[in-house]
């Protein structure tokens, strides 16, 4: 089995998420990034924050995982594509589910 670098990562799981971004972010990441991060740093309940939160990923992200998020940016027009974006997450995950994310 080859391992990979961090970057190497980070190239692999961008290239396979490399579409145009309906919201278009210029800083457009896929939601993948997000995960061990957020698995590996807090609990279900706990809040997860977002100081340059764009249009939303970590927030979805941070829903789905049962986390509470709070997400702050410069344009007023990403915080109201982020609230959009992260209020169409119905439920977070649970068991199985969770485990095809990462």
């Amino acid at each position: 089995m080859r391992h990979f670098s961090h970057g190497e990562e980070f190239e692999l799981a961008f290239a396979r998420h490399q579409t145009t971004h309906p919201f278009a972010h210029f800083a457009v990441y896929p939601e993948d990034i997000c995960v061990r991060p957020i698995l590996s740093s807090s609990r279900t309940g706990d809040v997860v924050l977002d100081p340059f939160s764009g249009t939303g990923t970590t927030g979805v992200v941070a829903k789905r995982l049962g986390r509470n998020f709070i997400g702050i940016d410069i344009k007023p027009e990403y915080l109201e594509i982020a609230k959009k974006r992260i209020s169409e997450v119905k439920e977070p995950l649970e068991g199985s589910e969770l485990v095809s994310l990462h």
